[in-house]
C-alpha cells in the first residue's frame, strides 16, 4: 500500500513511516502541508495520515482538497488536541481521527482496515 505521512514533528513522522515500512508498505514523508499537497498532485496513495496542525497548509486544508478533487484515498487526521471535534474533521473529508499521543499499533490498525487483497 502506498502511504503519505505529512507531519512537521520529524520524529513522529519518521517513527510512523519506519513503522509501516517494517509491514510492507511504501511510505513517503513530507514536512508540512505545502509538500504533501505536491506529492498528491504527482503520485496516488491508498492512505494519507495528515497532522491537523502543519505549516503553510493544514491537514484539514489537506483533507478537504482531496474531497474536493475526488482523489481515491483514504485520510487519517491526526491531532494533538484532546478535543478536537471528530464530526468537523470528517465533515471536511477525514476517514479517521487519531488524537496525539498515540501507539504505533493504533497506526497499524487503522491502516489494517483499509487493506484489500490488491493492496
Amino acid at each position: 500500500m502506498n502511504i503519505l505521512i505529512a507531519d512537521d514533528e520529524f520524529e513522529i513522522a519518521t517513527a510512523v513511516g519506519e513503522a509501516l515500512r517494517e509491514d510492507g508498505h511504501t511510505v513517503d514523508i513530507v514536512p508540512d502541508g505545502k509538500k504533501a499537497l505536491e506529492y498528491l498532485q504527482s503520485k496516488s496513495y491508498h492512505v494519507v495520515i495528515l497532522d491537523h496542525n502543519m505549516p503553510e497548509v493544514t491537514g484539514l486544508e489537506l483533507a478537504k482538497y482531496i474531497r474536493e478533487h475526488h482523489f481515491p484515498t483514504k485520510v487519517v487526521i491526526v491531532s494533538g488536541y484532546p478535543v478536537f471535534e471528530e464530526f468537523f474533521a470528517r465533515s471536511l473529508g477525514a476517514d479517521e481521527v487519531v488524537i496525539k499521543p498515540f501507539t504505533l499499533e493504533i497506526i497499524r490498525k487503522v491502516i489494517a482496515r483499509y487493506l484489500t487483497p490488491s493492496s
